[in-house]
């Protein structure tokens, strides 16, 4: 790992999201596990609906932008409510009312490799984002960890 959390077998930070409705949590030998597919996730609004879907910002089935007729509900759905998002996953995200995750936290994220090609800017970051988080959350000893396979 390096100093930020993340694991990359290949030997270089990337990072990949799981996609295509498959999402897994579950405990590991200490952590709790969530393993994210962006297969077929090939632009910024594609991951930011995967992250919001999987985590759960916002409400439970409600991962809709805010608006005038949404507040109480959803999230931002830009790069920005991403880093608030992630903040607050041990009490439910910004309304409180998303899913809470218990710490320590791994996020596994495979097939990031059609974002990385199309759209090199978002993947990168994504990228600081998460490595971001990591650090937030090992600032508040609270163990984040993300690795990108």
């Amino acid at each position: 790992a390096n100093e930020a959390g993340f694991y990359d077998p290949r030997g270089f930070k990337s990072h990949t999201l799981r996609s295509k409705n498959l999402v897994v949590m579950r405990p590991t030998n200490m952590n709790n596990q969530i393993i994210i597919d962006l297969l077929g996730i090939e632009n910024k609004e594609q991951v930011l609906f995967k992250l919001g879907e999987v985590f759960e910002f916002g409400v439970p089935q409600e991962n809709v932008p805010i608006s005038s007729t949404t507040i109480g509900k959803g999230w931002g759905l830009n790069w920005d409510a991403l880093i608030d998002s992630l903040r607050y996953l041990a009490t439910g995200g910004i309304w409180g009312t998303s899913k809470k995750f218990e710490f320590p936290l791994k996020v596994v994220i495979e097939n990031s490799r059609e974002l990385q090609e199309n759209e090199k800017e978002s993947f990168e970051t994504l990228k600081e984002i998460l490595e971001d988080a990591v650090k937030d959350y090992k600032s508040k000893k609270e163990e984040l960890s993300v690795e990108f396979k």
